[in-house]
């Protein structure tokens, strides 16, 4: 037994029909929006983090490479990589972080070996997102330099010992 009858010869949607498959769309949409908002967060706290290892190595090449003193220089939202050998100092090299994303200001001092300056010193970078707090699933991340000058990147709330677990 057929529900609608439709003459012969007709192909198509009931009205009926399109409101069920919008519907279910619907629901499926709604469910969905706050993992793309989650993952959106994500992103660009990853592409910050990113932008700022590449800062850090860059800073430290340039050092080795020109045999000077370099400082990078981060604010909440750019990065600058300055010869400090040199009075004034000279930018080499800066750009803007996402939109999205907050790093915490910090100068990192590099020598003409590739180690940080003073000798011995370290430095943490904390990425987050602009209007959003860490959580379980808004994973902010850090960029850490050690005393050697290498860069990595890691996430400061996982516990120690774990695969991306600060140092």
């Amino acid at each position: 037994m057929q529900l609608i009858s439709r003459p012969s010869g007709q192909a198509g949607f009931t009205l009926v029909e399109l409101a069920v498959v919008l519907t279910v769309f619907g629901i499926v949409v709604a469910q969905g929006i706050p993992a793309i908002s989650d993952y959106v967060a994500n992103a660009a706290i990853r592409r910050g983090a990113s932008d700022l290892h590449y800062a850090a190595n860059l800073a430290r090449s340039e050092a080795v490479k020109r045999n000077i003193r370099t400082e990078l220089r981060i604010t909440s939202i750019s990065w600058s990589v300055f010869n400090v050998s040199v009075t004034p100092a000279v930018q080499l090299q800066g750009a803007g972080l996402d939109p999205a994303a907050r790093a915490s200001a910090v100068t990192v001092g590099f020598a003409s070996n590739g180690r940080t300056f003073p000798a011995g010193t370290q430095a943490a970078i904390d990425m987050t997102r602009y209007g959003a707090t860490c959580s379980s699933t808004i994973r902010c991340l850090s960029v850490r330099v050690s005393s050697g000058g290498a860069p990595s990147i890691c996430e400061p709330t996982k516990s120690a010992g774990s695969f991306g677990a600060c140092p």
